[in-house]
């Protein structure tokens, strides 16, 4: 393997790992904005994440806010994440 996909592979893995970071506090964020708006028994707890709470959790966000754009964005972080997984397994030889 070349030192040229050497690097490359280093900073896609640091790209990835950026994205999951910033997707989240992007995704805290929306728990957040949904909890202020919820009555207090309502609320989400931010720890404890399964397919139902998080479904439940798009329902209200996209209820009390439908410009969607912090869903928008933990969409985007997913895909940019991923791409440069996809990049970082290229870089290593993953798909020879």
């Amino acid at each position: 393997m070349s030192s040229t996909r050497i690097v490359i592979a280093i900073v896609a893995m640091i790209a990835v790992s950026i994205a999951g970071l910033y997707s989240s506090i992007v995704f805290q964020q929306m728990v957040d904005a949904v909890n202020q708006r919820l009555p207090q028994d309502e609320q989400f707890n931010p720890l404890g994440w399964y397919w139902m709470k998080y479904r439940k959790l798009l329902v209200e966000y996209r209820q009390f806010y439908p410009d969607r754009a912090l869903e928008k964005k933990v969409k985007r972080l997913g895909v940019v994440g991923f791409g440069a997984l996809l990049v970082a397994l290229w870089a290593i030889g993953f798909f020879r």
